[in-house]
């Protein structure tokens, strides 16, 4: 890809088709010896490396911030936000069972009309 580069800068005005440019250079790579190619491999790998250091980087960070945050949990407790899901989850609960002793109370009521 490299040496391709390198005559795209020489001809900017030549239209280039895909399929033929991918033909092209696989035939050159294919003829390449391979201390030839060892430059290019030596690039790509500088390339990978230089690529890999920043999500590193953030993989590390976002590593150390989950175990701050998992001290602090552990440490205080349950967040609040936690606390008022069980709050409302447990009024959420007596509400139906009102609800339910009202329906009975009224199917009762009805029963005893008949």
């Amino acid at each position: 890809m490299q040496t391709c580069r390198e005559k795209r800068k020489k001809h900017q005005d030549a239209s280039v088709n895909f399929s033929e440019f991918s033909k092209k250079v696989s035939e050159r790579w294919k003829t390449m010896s391979a201390k030839e190619k060892g430059k290019f491999e030596d690039i790509a790998k500088a390339d990978k490396a230089h690529d890999k250091l920043p999500c590193e980087n953030k993989a590390a960070k976002l590593k150390e911030k989950y175990k701050n945050n998992i001290a602090a949990y552990s440490v205080k407790g349950k967040p609040d936000a936690v606390k008022k899901g069980v709050v409302k989850a447990e009024k959420s609960k007596k509400k139906k069972e009102e609800e339910d002793e009202e329906e009975d109370d009224e199917d009762e009521e009805d029963d005893d009309e008949e």
